[in-house]
């Protein structure tokens, strides 16, 4: 039983990541390159 907790904390959190990561993209935070990028007009590196 402890090892089934264990492992739902660790899908949680990976799952967690996982969404901040997308969370972030989708804010234009990071970016592959600045010509692909959606946010390109108000972007950190640019200011």
């Amino acid at each position: 039983m402890g090892n089934f907790i264990a492992g739902g904390i660790i899908i949680l959190l990976v799952g967690l990541a996982i969404y901040k990561m997308y969370k972030d993209k989708k804010a234009g935070k990071k970016c592959s390159g600045c010509s692909s990028c959606p946010a390109q007009s108000n972007c950190e590196s640019k200011k």
